[in-house]
C-alpha cells in the first residue's frame, strides 16, 4: 500500500471514531482490545467480514477494529453495486448497525469504481478473506485485526494487519494469495499507516495531512 493510500485509510476509520480516540492512531493496545472483543463474541475478523458482507449483500474492501459510545465493534465496509456500505458487528457477531458510507471529497484513494475493480481482482483470483487471514495469521504467527484491499499500479495488493506479540505486523499478498512481505508498522499505527518515517510525518502536517 502506498504511504498516501495509508494515509487515507486512517482518515477514513478516523472519521468513524476508530478504536484509538479521535486524533489518536491505532496502538497494539487498541488491536488487543478488537482481538478481544473477537474472542469474547467466539468469532474471528474472517468470519466478522463474511457476516458484513451476508448482511449487506456486497464485497468487503476493508475492515479493521472500532469504537462507539464505549463498546469494541469491528466496522467493515464494502461495496454493493456502486456504493459503500458500512456494517458494523457487535460483541455479540451480530451485524448491529448498518449505513451508506461515502468518502471525503478529496479521498482520491477510495473512489468505489476503483474499489470494484479490487475486488473484483480478489473474486478473480479466487481470494477470499477467510483464506488471506488464514495465510497472514500463518505467515506472522499473529492475530488479524484488520485487512484491506487494492489495486497498486494495476496489481492485486491485499493487505492483512496482525498483531505478533507487542507488535503491529502488515501482511502483503498478491493475487496467488501469498505472503508476499511482512513488516512492522511501527510506532502508532491505523490500518497501515505508518508513522516511523518522523521527517516524512512533519511534512505531511505542514502540507495539510493527517
Amino acid at each position: 500500500m502506498t504511504r498516501i493510500t495509508a494515509l487515507t485509510l486512517a482518515a477514513v476509520l478516523l472519521a468513524c471514531v476508530p478504536l484509538a480516540a479521535a486524533g489518536e492512531h491505532m496502538t497494539p493496545a487498541d488491536a488487543k482490545a478488537t482481538i478481544k472483543m473477537l474472542d469474547d463474541a467466539k468469532m474471528t475478523l474472517a468470519k466478522s467480514i463474511e457476516t458484513a458482507e451476508t448482511c449487506c449483500k456486497g464485497k468487503a474492501g476493508f475492515a479493521g477494529g472500532h469504537k462507539h459510545e464505549g463498546k469494541v465493534d469491528v466496522m467493515v465496509v464494502s461495496m454493493v453495486g456502486e456504493k459503500w456500505v458500512e456494517c458494523h458487528i457487535d460483541a455479540a457477531g451480530k451485524c448491529s448497525k448498518t449505513s451508506d458510507w461515502k468518502p471525503a471529497a478529496d479521498d482520491k484513494d477510495h473512489k468505489p469504481a476503483d474499489m470494484a475493480k479490487a475486488v473484483a481482482a480478489m473474486g478473480e483470483a479466487k481470494i477470499t478473506w477467510a483464506k488471506a487471514i488464514e495465510a497472514a495469521e500463518g505467515h506472522s504467527k499473529g492475530r488479524a485485526f484488520g485487512a484491506h484491499v487494492e489495486m497498486e499500479k494495476d496489481a492485486l495488493d491485499v493487505e492483512v494487519y496482525c498483531l505478533v506479540g507487542e507488535k503491529m505486523m502488515k501482511c502483503e499478498m498478491d493475487k496467488t494469495g501469498k505472503v508476499t512481505k511482512m513488516e512492522e508498522m511501527k510506532g502508532d499505527a491505523h490500518a497501515g499507516h505508518d508513522h516511523g518515517d518522523k521527517k516524512e510525518d512533519k511534512k505531511e502536517k505542514k502540507d495539510g495531512g493527517h
